[in-house]
């Protein structure tokens, strides 16, 4: 891409197809929209590919779905936290009425909780760790443009420092929607994934892991649990009986064990009252 013939794109999607087998999805036969997951287990629709340039791709293939249909929600990233914070909750409080509409076009409810440094950051960072020169004020002026009130010396040296830091807001508006009973979307993503379907929110990054470990530097927050904890609800309402209420019962003890915390090291941006 993007110099490649038609011819060749369609020869690779045969051979995604011939790997995959029977348990692609037909799409057609089984629309997303009103078919259930027991339904598509049953029949061994398995696996299910949105195709971006569906048309040329895949040559308008039963066996994929156009990527145009994925409704992909970009929200602001680390820099703007209190725009991402309300953009998010946003989309979390209107999870019912979204899901609704999509449903109705056949769309996939996918939100961006992803984040990365912006271009003024990452230079500030090279110059901070690669070129000792006026390091001082690099660093701050690294450190303001993630415009977090009290984080004013620190320059997050590594993408996953970044990822960590959005994660640790992040766990707000998740959470928000657990304690709210909001419906979350089909499907989100985000980085810095940790053990147990966690998201790491403390400072001390996967290498180095398990060894003196201080206060709150491999804190984790259960965002798997969280999602499915959503899925039981629209499964089985308030019932607890039988699988619901197994089910339920695992979910709260992973997240009693991987809780929501907050805690004040506003040197590494991390805050108990902001952004609310």
């Amino acid at each position: 891409y993007p110099d490649v013939s038609i011819s060749v794109k369609q020869a690779f999607w045969a051979q995604i197809q011939q790997l995959m087998g029977p348990v692609l999805a037909n799409v057609r036969q089984y629309p997303l929209n009103v078919t259930t997951v027991s339904e598509l287990i049953t029949t061994n629709q398995r696996v299910i590919i949105y195709a971006t340039d569906y048309q040329q791709f895949t040559n308008n293939s039963p066996y994929a779905m156009d990527g145009c249909l994925v409704d992909n929600t970009l929200c602001d990233g680390i820099d703007n936290e209190v725009d991402s914070y309300n953009c998010l909750m946003g989309y979390f409080k209107n999870g019912t009425q979204v899901l609704a509409k999509d449903k109705r076009e056949n769309k996939f409810f996918l939100v961006s909780m992803a984040s990365s440094g912006t271009s003024d950051q990452l230079e500030d960072a090279f110059f901070v760790h690669y070129i000792d020169l006026d390091r001082d004020s690099n660093i701050k002026k690294c450190a303001q443009t993630f415009n977090i009130p009290g984080m004013t010396d620190w320059c997050p040296p590594h993408l996953q420092d970044i990822s960590q830091l959005t994660n640790y807001y992040n766990q707000l508006p998740l959470e928000a929607a657990f304690l709210n009973e909001w419906d979350l979307p089909n499907a989100i993503y985000l980085d810095a994934l940790d053990i147990d379907g966690t998201i790491r929110t403390g400072t001390q990054l996967f290498e180095g892991s398990g060894s003196s470990v201080r206060d709150h530097e491999e804190t984790r927050y259960c965002y798997a649990a969280t999602m499915l904890w959503a899925n039981v609800r629209r499964v089985c309402g308030s019932s607890r009986v039988g699988d619901c209420g197994s089910i339920a019962s695992v979910l709260d003890q992973i997240r009693a064990q991987y809780p929501l915390q907050r805690w004040n090291d506003i040197e590494h941006g991390r805050s108990t009252t902001w952004p609310v």
